[in-house]
């Protein structure tokens, strides 16, 4: 699974930068680039204007995100654009990832 640009997501953490984006910030995907250097060594670069005004960029793993609602998307189906009052989706996807 990969972020798209468009989704909103929150961090659920970020631990190698010394002046990281606090815990719970929102923001919304602008980019994502796969950084691949060899087979067991790759992850993505993620693009994020941050609520807080902050546009630091993530790398998933080791940071970790999980995807939020926006306007006209579902709790289980974010990304998706189904209604709050749909079912779940067939393409239901995994809410937060980043991690081992």
């Amino acid at each position: 699974m990969n972020l798209k640009p468009g989704q909103r997501i929150e961090l659920v953490s970020m631990s190698d930068d010394p002046h990281p984006i606090p815990t719970g910030t929102r923001g919304t995907v602008t980019l994502v680039t796969p950084v691949v250097f060899r087979p067991d060594d790759a992850w993505d670069q993620v693009s994020v204007e941050w609520d807080n005004g902050r546009t630091l960029m993530l790398a998933i793993p080791p940071d970790r995100v999980q995807v939020v609602p926006g306007p006209g998307q579902c709790q289980d189906c974010t990304g998706h654009g189904n209604s709050p009052d749909s079912a779940p989706c067939a393409e239901h996807e995994r809410p937060e990832w980043g991690g081992e």
